[in-house]
């Protein structure tokens, strides 16, 4: 079960990326299935403050840092389902490219995606650009928070699985 709970905190680092994917919910299920299925000692506080964490997480990502793309500027469909893409053809990138290239692709293609799709729903280059600049924001500040929430329940996980295996 341990590969189990492993494998949820590695789909929750894709879901950092994809947003269609709740990558915190699904590293806390890894942490809830370490704890319970693998019998790992992981206390009730880390639990705890994880299950907070990803609440927080979901509720800033939800609330928030939409209204903080309303405050940049508006962006439309074109925008979210740029960085949608483009996040998702980084990501292929990334995992087949060197650190810099997949890092470099990462940022850029959502950005580039999410220009494009803008353009091509308004045709002009300045407004895409604006639009694009917002969407990209808004991508960035939610993989932000949910990186670090995922890193947090897979960090307390691995650190609590490698305590037990090495003694």
């Amino acid at each position: 079960m341990a590969i189990v709970a492993i494998l949820l905190m590695c789909l929750g680092f894709l879901g950092c990326f994809v947003n269609k994917i709740p990558g915190p919910l699904l590293a806390f299920i890894g942490l809830l299935l370490a704890k319970f299925a693998a019998d790992l000692p992981i206390s009730w506080g880390i639990i705890a403050l994880c299950a907070v964490l990803v609440v927080a997480s979901m509720v800033v990502n939800a609330k928030y840092v939409p209204q903080l793309a309303a405050k940049l500027y508006p962006y439309g469909k074109g925008g979210k389902w740029g960085t949608f893409i483009g996040s998702l053809i980084g990501l292929i990138i990334a995992l087949k490219a060197s650190a810099v290239v997949g890092i470099i692709f990462m940022l850029a293609l959502p950005y580039g995606f999410a220009w494009l799709f803008e353009y091509m729903t308004d045709k002009d280059s300045k407004e895409a650009g604006k639009r694009a600049a917002s969407a990209f924001t808004v991508y960035l500040a939610s993989t932000v928070i949910k990186l670090v929430v995922v890193y947090l329940c897979f960090n307390f996980t691995i650190n609590n699985m490698s305590d037990n295996i090495l003694g």
